[in-house]
């Protein structure tokens, strides 16, 4: 994995929300990829779309990304500080409302419609039902409107996250898979629960070893649509989409945060410990207690089937606590292995930068990138 690592330099000043209150909020005029939103007003709602078309066009979004527990949330809290800046979630798990402790959630509170945290909108995390489906195509359809909804208020839309698949989806689209086999799903569906996420993840290792290198063993509906459609078509994945049109690509700048794995091994643990003792075991009871069902795909988040079995007597809560760490580990690892596919990706090593100092680095390299002009932040 190639990572652009700058020489130690002597850390950046901190960045705070204070230096974007100083400067009054106020953003410069329009650079080459913005669109003046004042001269939109009174004007017909073909000019305002094709505005948005602009904007979808020409503008390349800033996306920074990386595994599990690298620490994406503060470095991107304080970038978008710096910019004037609004993040767009890229976290599967952080859209579900309720499970805040076992997805490290930032704290936040809704207002104006949105989830807000250190002032910093954050845009598609905390707003959905733990019994809805959400998926890449979902995502990459609602980050889209989000983005061109923050620049058309001259503000920068920064995606961030770690699920790969829906920077994936977004960065690059995605075809028109098969359509849903109900019949077959709900098959699939019943041999889960009895035997197991595991047992399903096998088969499809056996099928598509490829795809199944790509899921969790634990992610159920992950696994369920991959087998849907290997046993459906005859063919793996890669095959299938390689029959399928190209999808349209969006323009983005790509930034990956990495730390070194014994590090990151002792930030998942740190972190798996934290959640226990900030409540995780009493968050799942709630939301059990509401009748939340255990099988939600809220709770395919990691470490809640392994609190809910502690909670129903089937496992000790030392138990739960350490499965919840392996599987946090092995996450990480598959994150890992779909993000070095990607060779767009540029890699800044974390492991020896202070967060304000790496958020200066990500802004200098989406500046030289043409993720925003030089000096038109806001």
């Amino acid at each position: 994995m190639a990572r652009a690592r700058a020489a130690k330099a002597a850390p950046s000043e901190a960045v705070s929300a204070t230096w974007y209150h100083s400067h009054g909020g106020k953003p410069k005029s329009p650079g080459r990829d913005q669109v003046d939103v004042k001269k939109l007003q009174g004007s017909s709602p073909r000019k305002a779309s094709a505005a948005k078309r602009t904007i979808q066009r020409t503008a390349r979004r800033p996306t920074a990304t990386g595994a599990t527990a690298t620490g994406k949330t503060e470095v991107a809290v304080l970038l978008a500080m710096r910019v004037g800046g609004e993040i767009i979630s890229a976290d599967s798990r952080q859209v579900y409302r309720g499970v805040s402790v076992g997805t490290a959630k930032p704290p936040g509170m809704w207002r104006n419609g949105c989830y807000v945290h250190h002032g910093i909108p954050h845009r598609l995390m905390d707003f959905l039902d733990l019994r809805e489906e959400y998926n890449a195509g979902m995502f990459a359809r609602d980050a889209s409107r989000c983005a061109d909804d923050v620049r058309c208020r001259r503000r920068t839309p920064i995606i961030v996250g770690g699920t790969g698949f829906y920077i994936s989806a977004y960065a690059y689209g995605l075809s028109a898979l098969p359509p849903r086999d109900y019949e077959l799903r709900a098959r699939l569906l019943a041999i889960a629960q009895r035997d197991g996420p595991e047992h399903l993840h096998g088969i499809l290792a056996q099928r598509d070893p490829e795809r199944a290198a790509q899921i969790h063993p634990r992610n159920t509906h992950r696994i369920v649509r991959a087998l849907e459609i290997v046993l459906s078509t005859g063919m793996t994945v890669a095959q299938v989409l390689r029959t399928l049109p190209v999808p349209e690509r969006r323009a983005v700048s790509l930034a990956g945060i990495a730390i070194g794995r014994d590090n990151l091994r002792r930030r998942i643990a740190e972190r798996t410990r934290r959640m226990f003792a900030a409540g995780l075991v009493e968050e799942t009871e709630s939301l059990l207690a509401e009748g939340m069902p255990a099988d939600a795909p809220g709770f395919t988040a990691i470490g809640y089937s392994h609190v809910i079995a502690y909670v129903r007597g089937s496992i000790s809560r030392e138990d739960a606590l350490e499965r919840t760490m392996r599987d946090t580990i092995r996450y990480a690892r598959a994150q890992q292995t779909w993000f070095r596919r990607d060779k767009h990706i540029v890699w800044f090593d974390a492991d020896d930068l202070r967060p304000a100092a790496l958020a200066e680095r990500l802004r200098n390299h989406f500046v030289s990138t043409g993720a925003w002009p030089d000096g038109e932040e806001s």
